[in-house]
């Protein structure tokens, strides 16, 4: 959304407003972020694994600005799962991605 600011002595011109949902990921393209991972994290029997899961999938969507969304990944990191956490996390939420709310 583009909003113009014109009145005051503090006109900065258009600012692109940032809508509150703009980080909010469906879970199934989050897990689609995990490219050739997803299939082994999902078929992992490792307790931790299976915990990082389930507590994706309570969810209606991830918000990849959270800390502990960021801390999971680390944690199918050290589980061995080679995963780029600043492309999972950093990558803009297309509309198609977008947790409508």
């Amino acid at each position: 959304m583009d909003i113009s600011i014109v009145d005051g002595p503090g006109y900065i011109g258009n600012a692109e407003v940032e809508p509150a949902n703009a980080w909010w990921i469906y879970v199934g393209p989050f897990y689609d972020r995990l490219g050739a991972n997803k299939i082994p994290i999902l078929a992992s029997v490792d307790p931790v694994v299976q915990a990082v899961i389930k507590d994706c999938m309570v969810r209606q969507y991830l918000d990849l600005k959270r800390a502990d969304l960021a801390q999971a990944i680390d944690l199918l990191i050290s589980k061995g799962f080679d995963l780029d956490k600043a492309a999972i996390l950093t990558t803009p939420v297309s509309e198609d991605e977008r947790f409508a709310g």
